[in-house]
């Protein structure tokens, strides 16, 4: 028997920058056209990742030149960034007392409410007054998306569906937001109008990985076993075309921060697993894809659970745990991210070498 772990579906790339393009308020002083270089040019420095850049210039603009929500709009953005969320935040509020119809600020404070503070019912309040003032397609379709996922973090399965329900019955522009709708309508058990999602996704760019994945895991959701396979072996063919990120690690490393993870593990643990191997390898094989695992798995333990194995005697079973390299490389956004997932990772599959189902992993913090 085989016991997996695939990553949760984090927020990472849900906003797009679009308060560049939005005049909320007043001009600001001095030349219009001026600020609003030096606003585009802050832009670029953040997504470039000069976060202190970005900040020490937006900061001197705030000086110069005086409140703008869309300069709030940006500071919120790099204080997310760092990890500031309060300040975050505040320079969101900010943005809206300046201006209420303004649709970007509660978009942004919505999603920190949804994923960093998950405070569900706040995000869902700010995305139903980003509804009331959205005027642009794309501010609308983010506004329900981000609804619909703090409905169903509530647990309101029937209200996250009327709100995707609402997406408007055309190709959406951004793949991204097909796949969004097609991952939620999935965990509400609508396999037939995910599956909708992820094809239109596909006519907007072909061979989109997160998209055949989908595909995969709705033929899963029918029982179409062979369906599942031919769209999972599609995915490893497209993943193994794909660079490596700016974080990836050699494989020399990577089993180096392998090994120091588990030496990591409570004594008792670590001398449990003692004999189970703990094999780094780079991506699923085609076989283990044949035989119907995931090609997006972090890990996979095989074997039978500590708690199954007869005392006396028995059939030996060769116990592994299997991480992989790219998959875990793919979920990080940093080196220091990497290091975090391989550790949950090994600490999950050697969960399931005690015998611990998903539920119990993910009720200790580990799914």
């Amino acid at each position: 028997m085989a016991k997996a772990r695939t990553p949760g579906e984090p927020p990472n790339g849900h906003r797009s920058n679009g308060s560049k393009n939005q005049a909320a308020a007043s001009p600001p002083k001095g030349s219009v056209e001026k600020f609003y270089a030096e606003l585009d040019r802050c832009w670029e420095t953040m997504e470039s990742g000069d976060l202190e850049e970005a900040k020490r210039r937006a900061l001197k603009l705030l000086r110069t030149d005086g409140d703008s929500p869309e300069l709030y709009v940006l500071l919120g953005m790099i204080a997310s960034g760092e990890g500031e969320i309060e300040e975050a935040l505040q320079h969101y509020q900010h943005a809206i007392e300046i201006d209420e119809h303004y649709v970007e600020p509660l978009l942004c404070a919505a999603e920190l409410y949804l994923w960093d503070i998950e405070d569900f019912d706040k995000a869902v309040e700010l995305c139903e007054k980003a509804l009331d003032n959205a005027e642009e397609e794309e501010e609308f379709v983010e506004a329900l998306l981000l609804k619909a996922e703090g409905e169903a973090l509530l647990g309101k399965e029937s209200a996250a569906y009327a709100s995707l329900s609402e997406l408007p019955d055309i190709l959406l522009g951004d793949p991204g937001y097909h796949i969004r709708a097609g991952r939620l309508l999935l965990d509400l058990g609508h396999p037939d109008d995910a599956e909708s999602h992820f094809q239109r996704s596909l006519e907007i760019e072909p061979d989109l990985a997160e998209a055949l994945h989908g595909l995969g895991l709705c033929a899963s959701a029918r029982s179409d076993r062979k369906g599942m396979v031919d769209f999972f072996q599609k995915v490893r063919a497209v993943d193994l075309k794909q660079p490596n990120p700016p974080w990836a690690v050699s494989p020399e490393e990577f089993s180096q921060i392998v090994a120091e993870s588990i030496d990591k593990l409570p004594d008792q643990i670590r001398k449990l697993i003692g004999n189970v191997p703990v094999i780094a390898t780079d991506y699923p094989s085609a076989e283990l894809i044949a035989d119907g695992t995931d090609p997006r798995l972090l890990g996979l333990f095989s074997g039978v659970p500590h708690a199954d194995k007869p005392s006396i005697g028995g059939v030996p079973h060769l116990d592994t745990i299997l991480l992989f390299q790219r998959n875990l490389e793919r979920v990080a956004m940093s080196r220091e991210e990497l290091e975090h997932e391989i550790e949950i990772t090994v600490v999950h599959e050697a969960g399931h070498f005690f015998g611990l189902s998903e539920e119990q992993l993910e009720a200790i913090g580990f799914a």
